[in-house]
């Protein structure tokens, strides 16, 4: 739940506007999954220094800061708006809507079977063999 105080203005006899806070209001996430990808967004922005803030996210994927700041308060979340933003952090939507995503650790889908598990093994050590020769001096 994110809270922001509310401001009240009050006119003195003078010209000038004064305003005070009020008790802060809470806004709640439209439903649990916008709370997740709420939560989510906002963890992956801070890992990401680059995408830091709703200016700089909003450059990489033109939805606008308005749908950005709904999306970081879960509020009123599209399908179009969960796709640009997880393109930007090179992700797939529904990686958005795992809860406590961890952005050096991405989740991924489960393996079905031992083939699909010894194939995997096999990516993963021609991947580490692959760096290894781009790190040799030529």
């Amino acid at each position: 739940m994110l809270s922001y105080p509310v401001m009240d203005r009050v006119f003195p006899q003078t010209s000038h506007m004064v305003t005070k806070a009020k008790k802060p209001v809470d806004i709640e996430p439209v439903c649990a999954s916008a709370a997740v990808v709420s939560a989510n967004l906002n963890t992956l922005m801070k890992a990401y220094p680059d995408l830091s803030s709703n200016l700089k996210l909003d450059k990489k994927t033109k939805i606008g800061t308005g749908a950005i700041s709904r999306a970081r308060n879960g509020q009123n979340l599209t399908l179009i708006t969960m796709e640009a933003l997880a393109k930007a952090f090179d992700l797939e939507v529904w990686q958005l809507l795992v809860p406590g995503l961890d952005p050096a650790n991405a989740p991924v889908l489960g393996i079905a079977g031992k083939k699909e598990q010894e194939l995997y093994k096999r990516f993963r050590t021609a991947a580490k063999e692959i760096l290894q020769i781009d790190q040799e001096p030529t």
